[in-house]
């Protein structure tokens, strides 16, 4: 396996998504208050201009349910927040969400915002509408979601909460034929409390499409953050929601813990604690058992995997706080490679027994990131790096013959070979 650079190129920020609906991933190219959408080499599709950078791109969604995407992007103004609607670059749809911010605390301005946008069908009229993700910081409110109807330009509900909003999703948790909304919480601990959930515990929230909630968990404590997957774990009909409870205070007496509960009831199916603070999860079939794998990095360094029932399968120590990024089929062998990133800036790369087969390093022990985009059936790697805007871009195609040829799950003996790749 090798990485080899296909671009390279400088910018305020790069999203990737698949715009066209092809299985390819495009490039959303910020450049201050400019966007410029392109394919992965490069080449121009159109530009949208704003008239400052307070316009920031939120999502693109398949509103009218046909290709292209439609771009959402949101600005805030006056302590209020608009959304803003493009098809290409036309503008489409403009209208105003938020208008309760309040600056309360310092620093000066509010510092409310929309993070994430997802659709669903809330009032069955067979359109679609706008689900939003609401957050702020020690002003402290609103927090929550709300949702908007496309079709009449008017809010249908909201609900505001205490904690931070960490995930948003729209599922059919319980097979009723209806979307349910699920939101995990992050335990930031600014002394909020709304609605009866405060901002020193996480949870998980399921909410029914009228905005009534069909069950809830307390997840953690203090700073804790409840980072949610939903799967059906061995492939069944029923839906389960696994619940990994990340970071707390520092001086956390016990490990963090994973629940897998059950998606109609919120009901633990199964529950384990170990290692100290989880970083990150994956929810894959690593050893293709045709069932789901939980899989985690941890601040005591060790990957784990765990099966369904979270029964230990595999670990690894890599020897230092590990951070879980991604799990795919990097270069199209018909196996699982791991993305992992380590408490000083190491990008590693494992195949499915966990064994290192690639490290990546910036120069300068910079910050970077690290994003999978998607070429058909192959993958590659966007990479950003740096410390102040423009940040540089590197597309990293991922080539070579496997190495790894399909053998028992239970034979761990294969060559382990690790690949150093040249540094920006």
């Amino acid at each position: 396996m090798s990485l080899n650079s296909e671009l390279e190129l400088q910018a305020d920020n790069l999203l990737v998504f698949d715009y066209n609906n092809d299985s390819k991933d495009e490039f959303l190219i910020k450049k201050e208050f400019r966007y410029y959408l392109t394919d992965q080499k490069n080449t121009s599709y159109f530009q949208i201009n704003f008239p400052d950078e307070s316009y920031m791109f939120l999502s693109s969604l398949n509103i009218d349910n046909k290709p292209p995407e439609e771009l959402v992007f949101r600005c805030k103004k006056d302590n209020n927040i608009w959304i803003y609607i493009y098809s290409e670059n036309n503008l489409q749809l403009q209208f105003k969400t938020i208008t309760t911010g309040k600056d309360i605390k310092k620093p000066d301005g509010w510092d409310g915002d929309i993070c994430i946008a997802k659709l669903s069908d809330i009032n069955d009229d067979h359109y679609k509408d706008l689900i939003l993700l609401v957050n702020s910081g020690f002003d402290m409110m609103p927090r929550g979601v709300m949702a908007y109807d496309l079709k009449h330009n008017c809010e249908l509900w909201h609900f505001w909460i205490g904690g931070s909003p960490r995930n948003l999703y729209v599922f059919d948790i319980n097979n009723d034929g209806k979307e349910e909304i699920i939101m995990s919480t992050t335990a930031v601990s600014n002394g909020s409390v709304v609605n009866g959930f405060s901002d020193n515990k996480s949870y998980v929230i399921v909410f029914d499409k009228k905005g009534g909630i069909l069950w809830h968990r307390e997840i953690g404590g203090v700073f804790s953050d409840a980072l949610c997957g939903i799967d059906s774990l061995e492939n069944k009909n029923e839906i389960e929601l696994v619940l990994v409870e990340c970071e707390g205070t520092g001086n956390k007496s016990e490990p963090n813990q994973i629940l897998i509960l059950e998606g109609k009831d919120g009901e633990t199916k199964k529950f384990i604690r170990s290692g100290d603070k989880y970083c990150g999860m994956a929810v894959c079939d690593i050893n293709r058992d045709e069932k789901k794998e939980i899989i985690t990095g941890n601040t005591d360094g060790i990957i784990r995997v765990y099966s369904s029932n979270l029964d230990p399968l595999m670990i690894q120590d890599i020897g230092k706080s590990v951070n879980l990024i991604d799990a795919s089929d990097l270069d199209s062998d018909g196996t699982t490679e791991l993305l992992a990133r380590t408490v000083d800036n190491q990008l590693l790369i494992l195949n499915e027994y966990l064994q290192e087969i690639g490290i990546y390093s910036p120069q300068g022990n910079c910050k970077f990131d690290v994003s999978v985009v998607r070429d058909g059936q192959k993958k590659k790697l966007l990479v950003c790096s740096g410390e102040n805007k423009p940040y540089r871009f590197s597309l990293l195609s991922v080539t070579g013959p496997n190495m790894f040829p399909i053998i028992s799950k239970y034979n761990f003996f294969i060559p382990s070979v690790i690949i150093f790749f040249s540094s920006f």
